[in-house]
């Protein structure tokens, strides 16, 4: 058996169904997400044209992204922003309405399909190419990186060494390093060292985190159970927190901000029955005397309707409600299950790439925010071309052109002579 197949690298000698024309037609899409940070700085423009990109390729492939169980949550948040709009939403501490930020808040809903629904095509058609050039594309997309956050001068060189939050970019360089790190498979210390590399280049809290659950996934012999406990865990941590402010505050500040962001949203989530306060609201109180002898904001009036809650999960809840929160979540842990029938290199790889959605999802805005969303897209989508290949693998498709498609593009592995 080849190291290739041995691991992740399945030989492929055609491209996937569509071609070459949807993946450079959606390519600025790629290059926003790894560059996203010094584009934002030149306005909507840049975003704008790396969206519409992304719908062009797909257009070209004749894809449609909003469908299957994102069609629900699509569906009810379009509503709430129709009703948000019509100012009939209820209101709870929130006091500020503005339509055009309830289009910018609402923005992600439709965005976030187009995107995984262009890097999945990207991936099914690049796949070989990726497998092959790994090294070079990781360090590739690490210049690009980097010289994006040189460019938007966020970061302190002497204290940021490299990884820090689990933003667009950061996210598709992990994705990429993932891909490296499990292309075939190499004695554990080895990958061990790999990965305490990459926790000495990260300086945030979350991408350290990320690098320690990673090693522990890759050490597990049930990753799958792994990732359950650990997506458990976030959840009931962000559903503990809000009531532990003051004594996460000497642990570590920002988590404890973070509580009472979350803490806010709770009572706006009661203040309305559960239904939410819609979109064109602020985000937060900022009143934070319980750790902090001033109330923080970063801006006043309209300013603070960007200030998100720090975590998807709390983002949706607060604008669409319970319903609005059970459905994304409907949507999400499906998009993150694992692939079945595969081997158990396999899926340590694919705990790995849903691990970062699940701690990006809750404790920051992996999908609710487009700091984050290109990054979380693309994690998504790998998650997805996994799946397809180890159906095609096992000859589960359907006998339809996809199944066609997926067979062409990913054959069978090696296996012995």
């Amino acid at each position: 058996m080849t190291a290739s197949a041995q691991g992740l690298g399945y030989k492929t000698t055609a491209p996937f169904a569509g071609g070459a024309l949807p993946f450079w037609v959606g390519f600025p899409c790629l290059l926003y997400g790894l560059m996203s940070l010094s584009l934002r700085e030149l306005g909507e423009l840049p975003l704008l044209i790396a969206v519409a990109s992304a719908a062009a390729a797909l257009t070209f492939a004749g894809v449609w992204p909003i469908r299957g169980r994102y069609m629900p949550f699509f569906v009810f948040s379009l509503v709430i922003f129709t009703l948000s709009l019509a100012q009939v939403m209820p209101s709870s501490w929130t006091k500020i309405h503005d339509e055009n930020a309830a289009l910018r808040q609402w923005f992600y809903v439709p965005v976030l399909p187009i995107l995984i629904a262009y890097f999945t095509l990207a991936l099914r058609y690049s796949y070989a190419f990726l497998q092959k050039n790994i090294v070079a594309l990781v360090l590739i997309a690490a210049v690009l990186s980097r010289m994006s956050q040189h460019l938007h001068g966020i970061y302190d060189p002497e204290t940021d060494v490299f990884f820090y939050t689990l933003t667009n970019d950061v996210a598709i360089v992990a994705m990429l390093f993932l891909v490296l790190l499990f292309r075939e498979k190499r004695h554990w210390l080895v990958d061990a060292t790999i990965i305490a590399f990459a926790f000495a280049l990260s300086s945030s809290a979350q991408s350290q985190l990320f690098c320690l659950v990673v090693l522990a996934l890759r050490l597990s012999r049930r990753p799958t159970l792994m990732l359950i406990g650990i997506s458990a865990a976030c959840l009931s941590f962000i559903a503990i927190a809000p009531f532990f402010a003051v004594q996460l505050h000497p642990l570590d500040h920002n988590t404890a901000v973070r509580a009472i962001l979350w803490r806010d949203v709770l009572q706006a989530t009661a203040d309305t029955f559960g239904l939410g306060v819609g979109y064109g609201t602020e985000y937060i109180k900022h009143r934070f005397e319980e750790i902090m002898p001033w109330g923080w904001t970063i801006g006043t009036g309209p300013n603070d309707i960007f200030v998100a809650t720090h975590s998807s999960f709390y983002d949706v809840l607060l604008r669409e409600g319970v319903i609005g929160l059970l459905l994304f979540c409907f949507w999400f842990f499906h998009a993150i299950r694992m692939p079945a029938r595969a081997t158990l290199h396999e899926r340590r790889f694919a705990a790995c790439v849903a691990a970062l959605l699940v701690i990006n999802s809750a404790v920051n805005v992996g999908l609710s925010s487009i700091s984050f969303l290109f990054g979380s897209a693309f994690a998504v989508a790998l998650l997805a071309v996994q799946r397809e290949r180890f159906e095609a693998r096992h000859g589960q498709a359907a006998p339809t052109a996809r199944a066609a498609a997926l067979h062409e593009a990913f054959p069978q592995p090696a296996t012995r002579g």
